[in-house]
């Protein structure tokens, strides 16, 4: 018997539990944007040491500091739209929020499979391995020897004649 597939739920309340808490596409793409924003390099004022008094005292102010890339994460992502992960993930189970999750998703993808061409690559290995279905951790068990095939293990009775008999017996 064929497995039914899952339906695309299309109304705008959750069937079980709480109510969405993004009411449109637009509405939770706008805070995705919100997120990848933060996350990338911008200029923002921090309260740093500015100089040295003529008493040789540092004096503190307002200064502008380019800030580093953060990475961007499925759970910090999560973390911003103020939701749990799953529920992040179930969100591309509507329709509507379907495009928004997944180019979401693909952005995180592929800002971790950059980070495999840095030195310091395990943390983005185990991002791809363990978020993304497409990647997977591969091992290959060489049976062989030199390229040979492992030689067949005789068992205790002899070897049998063509016929079916046992030439021990």
């Amino acid at each position: 018997m064929l497995k039914p597939e899952t339906p695309v739920i299309e109304d705008d309340t959750a069937p079980v539990g709480r109510p969405l808490l993004f009411k449109s596409a637009a509405e939770l793409q706008e805070a995705v944007d919100s997120y990848f924003e933060d996350c990338d390099p911008h200029i923002e004022n921090q309260m740093g040491p500015t100089g040295t008094s003529l008493k040789g005292e540092t004096t503190f102010g307002m200064r502008k500091v380019m800030t580093g890339q953060k990475p961007y994460l499925l759970s910090g992502l999560a973390l911003h739209l103020n939701v749990d992960r799953k529920t992040l993930l179930n969100y591309a189970n509507k329709a509507e929020f379907f495009p928004t999750v997944q180019q979401a998703k693909a952005r995180c993808e592929a800002y971790a499979e950059g980070q495999l061409y840095t030195g310091a690559s395990s943390g983005a290995r185990f991002s791809l391995t363990n978020n993304f279905d497409e990647w997977v951790e591969r091992s290959s068990i060489d049976h062989t020897t030199k390229d040979q095939p492992i030689a067949l293990v005789e068992f205790i009775g002899g070897v049998t004649t063509p016929d079916g008999k046992d030439q021990v017996s």
